[in-house]
């Protein structure tokens, strides 16, 4: 009995012993991964400028004179100048403060669209990934049916349901990527499924909770991270797109989206009106596809060739 009990304390001294080891390859892997990241410039570019839209559009209100939804019908459709940096609307609304504000909007829903999407894969796929066997079969299939509806289409018909608002438009920005996000995790759960840590964890009687989110998720975030990260820029495209056609970010309301619906019917006689909020929106996307490809090769640097 003495003897059991002093390999069974020894067996949970070994299982401690490789967990703390692969904690620490953990650390070292992410501060690797980091400074391959920080080595990037064209990453840093665009990471330095989404922060920098944030931050102003976050600040910047606070220091213009005009609000943003202040009409001057005596400075209605002004081209840019000196006292409208970016020129003025139908209403006499002073484009740049509306960008300003826009930008919250905007950067907030692709933000928050990316990960309240990543959350319910990551729940999803671990659950899939744990149980496997006939559930897989079967909760597969299902998401063959969810991928078959583009994205875009599935987020009209969300916002449809659920009618506009910026919590129901993050919502039906979030369903559409994760099918993607599950068949991320699927495959990499499938290539770990037999390491040593699983079945070190599985023998100490872990609970499932423990095995997925603690041992599992860390070994099989990794593309699910960069896949988020890209996927940002098309959910800021998706909420301009569902503003566009008046099922996101209601006006007066400024979201870039909204902002580019107002000024369509414009834009051959005011320009400016469409302009702005345009290249904001490219401006944004392409910074952050920028950052997510640095990312991407800082996990993986044989992907970058």
């Amino acid at each position: 009995m003495k003897e059991k009990k002093h390999n069974h304390k020894k067996h949970n001294h070994e299982n401690h012993i490789h967990e703390e080891q692969i904690q620490v390859r953990k650390k070292s892997m992410t501060m690797i991964t980091l400074k391959r990241l920080s080595e990037s410039k064209t990453a840093m570019i665009g990471l330095g400028i989404i922060i920098l839209i944030f931050l102003v559009s976050l600040i910047g209100p606070f220091f213009c004179k005009y609000g943003v939804n202040e009409m001057i019908m005596a400075d209605r459709c002004l081209p840019p100048s000196a006292k409208h940096w970016f020129g003025t609307d139908t209403y006499g609304r002073d484009i740049f403060v509306r960008l300003l504000y826009g930008g919250r909007y905007s950067l907030i829903l692709g933000i928050s669209g990316s990960l309240f999407g990543l959350a319910i894969g990551v729940v999803l796929g671990l659950i899939n990934g744990y149980i496997g066997g006939a559930f897989d079969n079967i909760f597969m299939r299902i998401l063959d049916i969810w991928s078959a509806i583009p994205g875009t289409l599935l987020a009209v018909l969300i916002s449809t349901v659920l009618g506009p608002g910026f919590f129901n438009t993050m919502v039906a920005l979030s369903i559409g990527s994760v099918p993607l996000i599950i068949r991320l995790l699927r495959g990499r759960i499938l290539s770990v499924g037999h390491e040593e840590f699983l079945e070190a964890a599985t023998t100490i009687n872990a609970s499932p909770f423990r095995i997925m989110f603690k041992h599992m998720l860390p070994n099989v975030i990794s593309p699910v991270i960069v896949n988020t990260t890209m996927s940002v820029g098309g959910v800021i495209l998706e909420a301009a797109a569902l503003s566009y056609i008046g099922l996101g970010i209601q006006p007066p309301n400024p979201e870039w989206g909204a902002m580019l619906s107002d000024a369509k019917n414009y834009a051959t006689y005011y320009p400016w009106m469409l302009l702005f909020p345009g290249c904001a929106i490219a401006l944004v996307v392409l910074c952050i596809n920028l950052l997510g490809d640095g990312l991407r090769d800082a996990i993986d640097p044989k992907l970058k060739k």
